[in-house]
């Protein structure tokens, strides 16, 4: 390579790279990089590098290593995990915004946690209706342990307005938060205590801001619900964690960890609250993953955990690549921390602080997903908040609208399922998908597989 450290010859501009970018594509326009992430987003893969600073930053620090548990975790589970390089574990109750029909019973937490090592690694629960019943029996394993609570890394996964949006509790189950955070808080527990888990958005079929409206929206009414309730302003922002999906859409991905970020600390500053940096956790999808060519959800996982952990994720959870059809494949339980690990150690992924900072096309499309996220977060406000039954109706019919267009787009062929839709296989499998329950049938917040219609269509 030459040294032109003294100018002679011209520096290429953007035009210049905009050139070759043009010959590269055999006469096609350049507008044909552009691509529509929902109406109204779009995201261009040539926006000139911006100087915005990082978002946010793990200290060179790696994202906690989750490993899901549902209805089959035994103590053996649990230590195989740990064996396999588990930084904790997500425990999944049945109902919960993350139940796709393998969540455990509070009986079956309970006998889980009557042998497990509470104070060895770190646990998140999700809990949905049953969040009171699982505090306390994640509290009475830790007396029967003798266990300091302030030595135990645990997030209770409490998530009232979950249980509120796919109909199975009321607004009056939110008022029992303040009381329960605060035992918990008194007992010595650190937290976060609830949780605006919008996973139950995007498995339901919701669009990225859709996500991103409905857990500030969930942020707001638990943060009101405990500060109403006595809670200092300070413990209360602590006291809530954030939950969103990983998909397959790795810049869509990014940048929606990123904007999530932003939108905390506006919702901060809009209330005169103390700033804190936000907890946020994140699950590979569910939507996304076929029960055909189940081996390409290899791929599908791996860009998921690679983006969420770029986008900023503190704690991830990789569901298996067999989770459409069987979620307690041992071997794939394997798989999904191990990909955890090859982006940690090997990768070294987590050792760069937000690397989408500066890409102008990540910046762009991370305030685009903001300032709609911020848009419908207010739509929910003005109809009364999640708790309402008007914002409920609007919220349900947007998600539906936007399922039925993926779906519409995936018939026509402008979308694209690889081993399903496209290139699919002549020998391909064919094994009947697990019924996911019908917990959230009621409300149409139930979690749906992309892939399904056209996976039973097949002949």
């Amino acid at each position: 390579m030459q040294d032109n450290s003294a100018g002679a010859w011209p520096a290429p501009n953007e035009g210049d790279w905009r050139r070759l970018v043009e010959a590269s594509l055999s006469g096609k326009p350049i507008s044909g990089l552009a691509a529509e992430i929902e109406p109204g987003i779009s995201i261009d893969a040539l926006m000139a590098a911006s100087a915005a600073p990082p978002l946010s930053s793990r200290g060179g620090k790696a994202w906690t290593r989750l490993q899901r548990l549902g209805r089959a975790a035994s103590a053996e589970t649990i230590a195989a995990a740990l064996a396999t390089g588990a930084d904790g574990f997500d425990i999944i109750v049945a109902g919960s915004a993350a139940d796709y029909g393998d969540g455990l019973t509070p009986a079956e937490l309970e006998a889980l946690l009557a042998d497990a090592p509470l104070d060895r690694c770190r646990w998140r629960l999700s809990t949905g209706s049953d969040g009171e019943a699982c505090a306390t029996i994640v509290d009475a394993a830790a007396t029967a342990g003798r266990l300091d609570p302030q030595l135990l890394s645990i997030s209770f996964g409490l998530d009232p307005l979950g249980a509120i949006a796919n109909g199975q509790a009321d607004s009056e189950d939110l008022q029992t938060l303040p009381t329960l955070v605060a035992r918990l808080a008194e007992r010595g527990y650190a937290g976060p205590f609830a949780s605006a888990d919008a996973r139950l958005v995007h498995s339901a079929g919701g669009t990225p801001a859709m996500e991103l409206g409905y857990a500030l929206a969930a942020q707001l009414a638990l943060l009101r619900e405990l500060i109403d309730g006595g809670l200092p302003d300070d413990i209360a922002v602590g006291a809530v964690d954030v939950a969103l999906s990983a998909d397959e859409e790795q810049f869509v991905t990014i940048a929606k960890f990123r904007a999530m970020r932003l939108l905390h600390a506006r919702l901060l500053a809009a209330g005169g609250l103390p700033r804190r940096r936000l907890s946020l956790h994140a699950e590979t999808s569910w939507r996304m993953l076929a029960a055909e060519d189940m081996h390409s959800n290899l791929i599908r996982t791996t860009i998921a955990a690679l983006a969420a952990g770029l986008g900023g994720a503190d704690s991830l959870s990789v569901l298996p690549f067999t989770s459409a059809i069987d979620s307690h494949d041992p071997e794939a339980g394997r798989l999904a921390l191990t990909t955890q690990a090859i982006l940690i150690e090997e990768a070294r992924l987590a050792r760069v602080a937000d690397p989408g900072a500066g890409s102008g096309t990540i910046e762009t499309l991370t305030l685009a997903l903001a300032e709609d996220g911020w848009r419908r977060f207010q739509e929910i406000e003005r109809d009364g908040g999640l708790a309402d039954a008007a914002a409920g109706k609007r919220l349900r019919a947007e998600i539906a609208e936007a399922a039925e267009r993926r779906q519409a787009a995936l018939a026509s062929g402008t979308g694209a399922i690889v081993g399903v839709t496209h290139f699919r296989a002549d020998v391909a499998a064919r094994q009947e998908p697990r019924s996911v329950g019908s917990s959230f049938e009621t409300t149409g917040l139930r979690p749906r597989r992309t892939s399904a219609p056209f996976e039973s269509a097949a002949s």
